[in-house]
């Protein structure tokens, strides 16, 4: 008699890898695949996808089209008004339809929850769109002062590293240019 293994699958098959990305892309999640007792637990399965490229590529290609799926969730819970309204029976006896708020509810929570998902895994496709228009002008005036100049020029020259040639003459200014002084008396030369 075989040796016949109890318990869940632990071994990667290309069989039982395929079932599970069937059932992901069909619209079931990871954590609902593996509650079933044929396939491993999410672990065993993270191990598969780390261990096997081949299966990894497929994992993923079942996750894009389990979104897909969900993009087309939303148009159909959205649609579907056909649980909307319910029987209720009044005091009086008499039959009447009602709006069945809690079934209202309910889908618009699963259409919220899809719709923030997509948003977030896959934000290019179902993200919230940002147009950002910007029109105008920049306009920089920088007044200066000449000393201000001349020591951003002096600046640019150190960093350059270039010398300015030529001779230099000291920069004095106009008040301190030198007057002759006036002698209160005449001074006499002539000497005895």
């Amino acid at each position: 008699m075989p040796n016949k293994t109890i318990g869940r699958p632990s071994t990667y098959t290309k069989t039982i890898g395929l079932q599970i990305c069937a059932r992901i892309a069909a619209g079931e999640s990871l954590g609902q695949v593996c509650q079933d007792d044929k396939f491993p637990g999410r672990a065993t399965v993270f191990r598969w996808r780390q261990k096997n490229p081949e299966f990894d590529q497929a994992y993923l290609q079942a996750r894009e089209m389990l979104y897909e799926r969900w993009a087309d969730d939303i148009i159909d819970i959205a649609d579907d008004s056909s649980a909307d309204v319910v029987e209720k029976t009044g005091r009086n006896g008499a039959v009447y339809m009602a709006a069945d708020h809690d079934h209202i509810n309910r889908s618009r929570l699963m259409v919220e929850s899809r719709k923030w998902l997509l948003s977030k895994l896959l934000p290019d496709t179902y993200g919230d769109q940002l147009a950002v228009d910007h029109k105008g002008k920049i306009t920089h005036d920088v007044n200066l002062s000449d000393r201000e100049r001349m020591r951003r020029f002096v600046l640019f020259m150190l960093e350059d590293g270039n010398t300015i040639d030529g001779e230099s003459t000291p920069v004095v200014a106009p008040d301190a240019i030198a007057k002759p002084i006036p002698q209160p008396f005449p001074v006499d030369q002539t000497t005895d």
